[in-house]
């Protein structure tokens, strides 16, 4: 959370509870699926914001997808290279950059 900025947008599942916290010490906002508390159904302009979040999640799970197949992070991690990780990971997500759009670009 400390690399956080004002402005930025931060994804979450249902159930995390941190959107006062993100207001109000990073000036953040908080996106998150909508769930039924004491309603039936949820309103059209609901269904359609929830419906493009979750466009949106399945493009991440897609990214993670592609970090995860370099296999650096599988397992555990030798003791002496923990120092690297940050520049690891950082280098193995350019390198995704490379791949296929994530989305089909209309």
């Amino acid at each position: 959370m400390d690399l956080l900025e004002p402005n930025d947008v931060v994804m979450a599942d249902k159930g995390f509870l941190i959107e006062e916290e993100l207001d109000k010490n990073w000036l953040c906002k908080l996106k998150s699926p909508l769930f039924f508390k004491d309603k039936i159904q949820f309103y059209a302009s609901e269904t359609v914001s929830n419906c493009k979040l979750s466009d949106k999640r399945v493009t991440v799970e897609r990214a993670v997808s592609r970090i995860k197949q370099y296999k650096y992070f599988e397992g555990a991690l030798p003791y002496k290279s923990l120092h690297n990780v940050d520049s690891v990971f950082i280098i193995t997500c350019l390198l995704c950059n490379f791949h296929d759009p994530l989305t089909n670009v209309t």
